[in-house]
């Protein structure tokens, strides 16, 4: 039993040391900075700033149901040479609105763009206190592709970081080798 303690202590030592192992500084931009460019059914090409909520809201004002421009489904994200961890300064976030959020994210196709970092953050969705945060690390505007990277990652995080005291919550962080990473955590401001 003292070896596993010890085996415990040391392990606990080395992610503590390691700098990857510690959040970085994360300057949170304004969540309407972050833009969405959604293709419509009739090819056309919708820019929305804000949270997937408010491009669904957008859809809907302008009669553009969000069902009608499922995603197609691409290959699964490569988590080769990602690493992640839970919790730590991030508060826990309750598990029900970010699977809303996920759903969300899954019913439009486009693209998000993110300003150039290091630590430029953009809330990409927000539901009762639970939010999806993208963040670009790279000296250049970031864009994916598809919303896709962004349900796949998060779902990694709930996936790992998921507990069950007093309610089912969750809160971490996802970071890929090229720069960029996402966020499952609790924010007061949704």
């Amino acid at each position: 039993m003292k070896y596993i303690a010890a085996i415990s202590a040391l392990f606990a030592l080395k992610v503590l040391a390691n700098p990857l192992a510690i959040a970085p500084r994360v300057s949170v931009i304004d969540p309407s900075v972050l833009k969405w460019e959604i293709d419509a059914e009739n090819g056309e090409v919708i820019a929305v700033n804000g949270t997937i909520e408010n491009v669904i809201h957008h859809l809907q004002q302008r009669g553009l149901p969000s069902s009608d421009t499922l995603q197609k489904r691409i290959p699964p994200l490569d988590m080769t040479g990602t690493h992640y961890f839970c919790g730590g300064r991030w508060d826990r976030a309750e598990l029900s609105p970010l699977y809303r959020g996920l759903t969300y994210l899954n019913t439009v196709k486009g693209r998000v763009h993110v300003p150039r970092g290091p630590s430029s953050c953009g809330r990409v969705s927000c539901d009762d206190s639970s939010a999806i945060y993208i963040c670009n690390d790279n000296r250049y505007p970031l864009t994916l592709d598809t919303f896709d990277r962004i349900v796949e990652a998060a779902s990694y995080i709930i996936s790992k970081c998921t507990i069950v005291k007093p309610l089912v919550q969750v809160s971490g962080q996802l970071f890929f080798p090229d720069n960029w990473n996402v966020i499952v955590r609790w924010d007061n401001d949704c």
